[in-house]
């Protein structure tokens, strides 16, 4: 398991290499990680910076601040 950067987050990937943008698996390494999940993982977190201005901490991973994003989204009563 490695960790891989995309777009400034970074995620585990449980093959030997990092995935391109937009691919849903790596040939032939047998992974299991659903690169589809850490793309639109990815896409969803890109959104919530453009529209609330929230931006990641280094080496965050983008679980963690999607995560964050929603406790400070809900807790500022800006959640509708």
């Amino acid at each position: 398991m490695q960790d891989c950067r995309r777009e400034g987050f970074i995620f585990k990937s449980e093959g030997p290499n990092c995935p391109a943008p937009g691919a849903t698996s790596v040939a032939g390494d047998g992974s299991s990680t659903s690169y589809v999940r850490v793309n639109t993982a990815v896409q969803i977190a890109d959104r919530i910076k453009a529209k609330t201005g929230l931006q990641p901490q280094p080496h965050q991973h983008v679980d963690d601040f999607l995560e964050e994003a929603a406790k400070k989204i809900r807790d500022s009563g800006q959640f509708r």
